[in-house]
């Protein structure tokens, strides 16, 4: 029985939905910088008079809206919030559908170990949020490119993607850790969907006070500075080093508590 294979199988049409949500989040954000640019009056100045609040927790702050690239800017970070929920989602059930579902003792007569069960179902999860990526920067370029054919956007895009799908790995390897601790699937997921959306939220509130970036270290939405890489910057090492380091001790723990588990069958 190949586990890979059959995960990449029973995953699929849930990563097309995914991918054909994250088309229509890209689409339809960028389609709104056509229409406010079209008004004629500069984007920068009709966001220029919301609250700071609203500019911080929109994400237009720190961006040169009058370009589609910084336009991009806005939207990339409700891009991340959804690849970050289609992760987690996916790390949190992957592993744990199994007892869920009534089949992990059809799984474990065969002739393979749990690690092997744990690293092939790793594997197709890596697999998936690949294909997520890829996805996410090809309709990104692609319309970006439609819309303003002067700008320059394909390192800082392809700069972008690659701190994203570090992003994923992370809060992919957060759910993977969390099914193998909680018997039941819908608690891992609960719980891991629950720390992605307060990590989401405290992001929020550290643009809102220079107070609170110490705690920049601990909230991966603020590993990658998002408009420091449009404006021509690069990733930060600090925090790709951060990353793997956390990404190696869930998946480390993860192999760990599965092997170690009573398993529900």
């Amino acid at each position: 029985m190949n586990i890979f294979k059959r995960e990449l199988k029973a995953n699929l049409k849930s990563l097309v939905f995914w991918c054909i949500g994250i088309l229509v989040m890209v689409l339809g954000g960028m389609s709104k910088f056509k229409g406010l640019s079209g008004t004629g009056q500069s984007i920068n100045d009709i966001l220029g008079k919301m609250p700071k609040v609203v500019q911080i927790f929109i994400g237009s702050s720190e961006f040169d809206l009058s370009t589609a690239l910084g336009y991009y800017g806005i939207v990339i970070g409700y891009i991340l919030l959804m690849a970050g929920i289609h992760s987690v989602m996916l790390g949190s059930s992957i592993i744990s559908k199994e007892e869920r579902d009534k089949t992990v003792e059809f799984l474990l007569v065969k002739p393979i170990t749990r690690s092997r069960v744990v690293m092939e179902k790793l594997l197709a999860a890596l697999v998936n949020i690949i294909l997520f990526n890829v996805v996410t920067f090809i309709s990104s370029v692609a319309i970006i490119n439609s819309l303003s054919k002067e700008e320059d956007v394909f390192k800082p895009l392809l700069l972008l993607m690659i701190g994203m799908l570090v992003f994923q790995i992370i809060f992919m390897s957060l759910g993977l850790c969390l099914s193998t601790i909680y018997k039941e699937s819908k608690n891992s997921s609960g719980i891991s969907i629950g720390i992605l959306m307060v990590t989401y939220f405290i992001s929020i509130a550290i643009g809102m006070s220079d107070k609170m970036n110490g705690l920049r270290i601990l909230i991966p939405f603020k590993y990658f500075d998002v408009a420091g890489i449009i404006k021509g910057g690069n990733l930060e090492y600090l925090y790709i080093i951060v990353s793997l380091v956390i990404i190696i001790v869930f998946i480390s723990m993860t192999f760990i508590f599965y092997r170690n588990r009573d398993l529900k069958i």
